[in-house]
């Protein structure tokens, strides 16, 4: 995956963004973040997909693996050999995003 620079904003921008690009209900996104000052948001700009690995194996290969139920940072020293193992396996062509439109959309959103 790669990623633009994050927007850091406070949360009402935030459920505009969500709005304004994902469809997602302005409540939703407020009560995500609800108590925070600011949150980010990550434009990613580009993006491939691993073939489907069952879990067994996963579990087999790797003792400290865990199912991510939510991001997974294999940067990390504990994770490095998860990290380096995926990189070997075949991925499908790389999906690039255009953000041009969606970057002047949110201009205009965010000056009001």
């Amino acid at each position: 995956m790669r990623c633009d620079q994050g927007l850091q904003l406070v949360p009402e921008q935030l459920a505009l963004v969500g709005a304004l690009l994902q469809h997602d209900a302005p409540t939703t996104t407020a009560a995500y973040f609800e108590g925070a000052k600011a949150g980010l948001a990550l434009p990613i700009t580009a993006f491939t997909t691993l073939p489907n690995i069952p879990l067994a194996q996963l579990r087999r290969q790797f003792e400290n693996f865990v199912t991510p139920r939510s991001y997974v940072f294999l940067d990390q020293p504990d994770r490095q050999a998860q990290l380096d193992w995926l990189l070997t396996q075949p991925c499908e062509s790389l999906t690039i995003l255009d953000w041009r439109k969606r970057y002047v959309a949110l201009a205009t959103l965010l000056q009001k």
